[in-house]
């Protein structure tokens, strides 16, 4: 005689068996709920979106979701690009640059590199003894661009800016303001590095 079936485990062929099939759906659930955790908590913000967003960070860093999708929508912040001049032998460029960096994911890796170099920037406006502190992640990641840059073109010295890109503003946009103008591009910091010895 077989034994009487149960629902809560034995389900029809095909299908999960129930306590299966929530488990899936709380996953999902809390999966969503991290990845919108990370643009909500973008700006202005709530202590509960601020709170969520913190409960989630190790999920979404491990997955690397945590982006803050702030140059979409609704405010989107200014872009950033890093310019360099290599001397000996004289070089210049930018990164990213639409022209050189191809195929797009290409292009999209170097505004990656733009990107967190500004994300770790600190502005002057902090106190010195806090400032000097906090800036020395951005001057690591500064140094290693530096030292890639020196180490590939055989240059003896690279001086780097951090430039950033804003946005016009809505009257700009009624006058036509180009996106490119060069009055939209800013130099909010920049330092010469020299080639190490070998």
């Amino acid at each position: 005689m077989a034994p009487p079936a149960n629902p809560a485990i034995d389900a029809p062929p095909g299908r999960l068996a129930t306590h299966w099939r929530f488990l899936i759906s709380v996953a999902i659930l809390l999966h969503l709920t991290a990845v919108i955790a990370a643009p909500m908590a973008v700006g202005p913000s709530s202590d509960l979106q601020q709170n969520l967003a913190a409960a989630v960070h190790p999920y979404l860093d491990a997955c690397y979701l945590n982006h803050g999708y702030r140059f979409f929508c609704p405010e989107p912040g200014p872009g950033h690009l890093v310019r360099y001049r290599l001397e000996g032998p004289e070089q210049s460029g930018k990164f990213p640059d639409r022209q050189s960096e191809w195929p797009r994911l290409f292009y999209h890796r170097h505004f990656m590199l733009s990107e967190k170099l500004a994300n770790m920037f600190v502005p002057e406006q902090v106190p010195q003894r806090e400032r000097t502190e906090a800036m020395k992640p951005f001057e690591a990641v500064a140094q290693s661009y530096a030292d890639h840059l020196l180490e590939t073109s055989g240059a003896r010295r690279v001086t780097l800016e951090l430039v950033s890109h804003d946005l016009p503003s809505p009257d700009d946009m009624k006058n036509d303001r180009p996106l490119g103008d060069p009055g939209l591009y800013r130099v909010v910091w920049k330092r010469t590095y020299e080639a190490r010895e070998p």
